[in-house]
């Protein structure tokens, strides 16, 4: 028991690499929340001796294109509530949905060479006519929502993702950019 507590009280470097899925994203959610309760359960004991108890950062590490929206969401709900604040590193890329989960960070950060990819949501549908619409105003809810977390947690502003979307295009956006835009805080040195 002690050395599971001390285990992750000590190991606090998330890695998400590849697509992110639902699979990826619970796998992440588990470790967050092993560390949160191995933090409560040290601040239990360390209070009971009268001292204070203040959890360390998380880092989580980002290499990835993208991936499903849903799974994103939720773990970007996760990131946000932790305790133990979690601080995200873009490590190469962190582009689509890799972008959400880089400013769920309470700090962020990218490497000199990172690229991050900022565009629209992916989708297809199938259907009856109005199975399709029904999709399509499900995919501009979400869209709304990826676009409130980009501009509630940069300075990344509406107008500039609708000139973005407008264009169909992607953005990509060096370190510098990422920087200048507060997408990230620095460089990760």
């Amino acid at each position: 028991m002690i050395t599971d507590l001390y285990k992750h009280l000590l190991e606090r470097n998330l890695f998400l690499t590849g697509d992110i899925d639902q699979q990826l994203c619970v796998a992440i959610t588990k470790e967050i929340t092993r560390i949160n309760i191995s933090d409560l359960e040290a601040e239990k004991y360390i209070t009971s001796i009268g001292g204070t108890y203040t959890p360390k950062p998380i880092n989580l590490f980002i290499e990835s294109y993208g991936g499903e929206v849903y799974p994103t969401l939720g773990l970007f709900d996760v990131i946000r509530s932790s305790k133990a604040p979690v601080h995200t590193i873009a490590l190469g890329s962190a582009m689509s949905c890799g972008l959400i989960l880089l400013v769920a960070g309470k700090e962020r950060y990218c490497t000199e060479h990172s690229t991050i990819l900022v565009h629209s949501i992916f989708s297809g549908s199938m259907g009856k006519i109005e199975d399709m619409a029904e999709n399509m105003i499900e995919n501009e809810r979400t869209q709304k929502m990826l676009d409130d977390i980009v501009t509630s947690s940069t300075i990344i502003n509406q107008d500039k993702l609708n000139s973005v979307r407008k264009k169909k295009q992607d953005w990509y956006l060096t370190a510098e950019e990422a920087i200048k835009y507060k997408v990230v805080n620095g460089i990760w040195k």
